[in-house]
């Protein structure tokens, strides 16, 4: 028995949408977190312990078992999330810092090896939050990269004027934009 199994059809693709809302706006929140807290490493604890807190209810609402290592919760991207973006200081500071470089990476790949939700693009789109922080557009044109080019997904074909596109699901998550632009 597994969340789609108990849910109405319709009540799970409106859940899954409001999904594309929420993860970009938890990822800048993330962000800003990162800017305000006085102590990065007991954010960091937070975020792990509520990870595994969270993770045996959600690997039970997704597979119907108590453990399943084949998708992590999205507090663990988070805290990749995190991860990254202090190697991303590092770098910043330090433009020669080429360990901070291979960490980064490896926190991406880490990220998709280790099936967190939203995998690698779940880091990268935390990590486009805090380098483009400032600029909305740059904000606009990363997330639409990510989500539209990047992400292999669900969508839907469209024929806008006479042109076939496969608009892909994820690329709702561009309607989270103008409400983080209101903070």
């Amino acid at each position: 028995l597994v969340l789609s199994d108990i849910m109405p059809e319709i009540l799970y693709i409106i859940c899954r949408g409001v999904g594309r809302l929420a993860f970009p706006i938890f990822a800048f929140q993330l962000v800003v977190g990162y800017f305000h807290t006085k102590d990065y490493k007991k954010y960091l604890k937070r975020l792990l312990l509520f990870g595994l807190i969270s993770e045996l209810p959600f690997n039970y609402m997704i597979s119907g078992s108590w453990f399943y290592p084949f998708h992590q919760n999205v507090m663990f991207t988070f805290i990749l999330g995190l991860l990254a973006i202090e190697q991303f200081e590092k770098i910043r500071v330090n433009p020669k810092e080429w360990k901070s470089f291979l960490k980064l990476l490896g926190i991406y790949l880490l990220a998709v090896i280790t099936f967190v939700d939203y995998g690698g693009m779940g880091v990268l789109t935390v990590l486009g939050f805090h380098i483009f922080r400032r600029q909305k557009w740059a904000q606009f044109a990363f997330m639409l990269f990510l989500n539209q080019i990047w992400f292999k997904g669900l969508g839907i074909p469209l024929n806008l004027f006479g042109v076939e596109i496969f608009f892909k699901t994820q690329a709702f998550s561009l309607l989270a934009l103008p409400l983080i632009w209101l903070y």
